[in-house]
């Protein structure tokens, strides 16, 4: 009967029934050997101590589900006329299957969970704050729109970029007034991956993590800049005219 009793409760620790769209870790007791396994079908624990991952994962961060909940909060950004917003959105991750990437996750994060909290959301937090005084909050809302995302993606690729500030002297749209402002430029550089320079090696890359699928649903301004925004508009309007 006891026999029986502790084979009834080790019957979870004996096997793992891999799904499809999981990656398994299993370590096994005594030996501290460690299994990988990222295909389906039915492996044998012996008793080892399984850590569960996600093959891929969504980060939201403000942006709306189907059933237009909010998930997650959005991030900071400051754009180089010091205007300041919040973007909203989304983004997909995507774990290696390669065994020496996934020791590094789970010597140094233990969980999808962590993995997540810890590495991904960090780093898309510090890549987006970092993209903002590329541009204007105007041309956040206009012409670089698209070239947000693009940013964001290659930055959290590969690296944040090093940038150089230039200053200029510039005409305001809305007031016709002389000003001078600083500008964040990309600094060119053929052997660096993408062509431009990079203040560090993207985190992803060494636990061979890939980002895709960036989506910037909005991005919510202050009322202030709002105003200044609707003000370009018209400005534009009028010399458009």
């Amino acid at each position: 009967a006891v026999v029986a009793i502790v084979a009834l409760c080790s019957l979870g620790s004996i096997g793992e029934d891999v799904k499809n769209e999981e990656i398994v870790i299993n370590q096994r007791p005594m030996s501290g050997r460690m299994e990988y396994w990222a295909t389906p079908g039915f492996k044998w624990q012996w008793f080892g101590k399984t850590t569960v991952y996600f093959k891929t994962q969504q980060v939201w961060f403000g942006a709306d589900n189907e059933d237009g909940k909010q998930i997650g909060n959005p991030i900071p950004v400051i754009f180089n006329d010091a205007s300041d917003g919040q973007i909203y959105g989304s983004l997909r991750v995507k774990l290696p299957t390669d065994p020496t990437y996934l020791a590094r996750i789970q010597t140094d994060y233990n969980g999808m969970d962590r993995l997540m909290q810890d590495l991904v959301r960090q780093q898309v937090t510090k890549v987006i704050y970092a993209s903002g005084p590329l541009m204007s909050a105007f041309e956040s809302y206009a012409e670089k729109k698209n070239d947000l995302i693009e940013y964001i993606t290659d930055q959290l690729n590969n690296g944040v970029y090093k940038t150089t500030v230039k200053t200029i002297e510039t005409v305001d749209p809305i007031t016709n007034e002389k000003k001078t402002i600083k500008i964040a430029s990309l600094i060119p550089d053929e052997n660096a991956p993408g062509g431009y320079k990079r203040s560090e090696v993207s985190p992803f890359s060494y636990y061979g993590l890939e980002i895709g699928q960036v989506s910037v649903s909005r991005i919510g301004y202050s009322e202030t800049v709002r105003r200044q925004i609707a003000q370009q508009q018209e400005a534009n309007m009028r010399v458009q005219t």
